[in-house]
């Protein structure tokens, strides 16, 4: 067994190196293989196009004042700022043996109540206004599904989750899928 440091947890030790823990925002390779799910929701490629469709305009305003070489420079600094932003803001999802993990947020298993795929229209319906002002809101723009996880926990604030997924099933799946956790009295 060894200690993970970021979870303060013990993690078994295994063979298998496809596993992955998340470690506050960013997601690195451990040996255990208690991963069930996991998905990284990145930004729809709609806003790809418009952060590049800004930065070349930055450039060629830069580069029309002080030169094309400088222009070149703008974009390349500015692209890569705002490429790296747009990964850096990708939240992730998984599923282990001991909760759901989406983003720096943790919902421990034993706090899951039902868990509901939603389609585009429910998800619309799900944002706007049937969602309650409490609910954890894990939203991406241009992801048309999600997935609602009610919190069963009573000294939670937040009613539910409410997480967008490309892949909203398999995540509702990966939920059910694990063994319930015996709640301790």
């Amino acid at each position: 067994m060894v200690v993970d440091a970021d979870r303060h947890r013990l993690v078994e030790d295994s063979v298998t190196p496809v596993t992955l823990v998340a470690a506050g925002r960013r997601v690195v390779p451990c040996e255990s293989a208690a991963v069930r799910y996991h998905e990284r929701v990145y930004s729809p490629l709609s806003l790809w196009v418009v952060v590049v469709a800004m930065t070349g305009s930055l450039a060629v305003a830069y580069g029309h004042v002080l030169g094309v070489t400088w222009g070149l420079v703008t974009f390349v600094v500015a692209q890569g700022l705002a490429t790296w932003w747009l990964l850096a803001i990708a939240p992730v999802i998984s599923v282990d043996a001991d909760a759901l993990n989406v983003g720096p947020a943790s919902l421990p298993l034993r706090f899951i109540g039902e868990v509901g795929s939603l389609d585009h229209e429910q998800t619309k319906a799900a944002r706007g206004t049937r969602a309650d002002p409490h609910a954890h809101l894990r939203l991406r723009p241009g992801v048309p599904t999600a997935v609602v996880v009610e919190v069963t926990d009573p000294d939670d604030p937040h009613p539910y989750w409410l997480i967008s997924s490309r892949r909203p099933d398999a995540l509702k799946a990966a939920i059910g899928a694990v063994p319930p956790v015996p709640r301790s009295s």
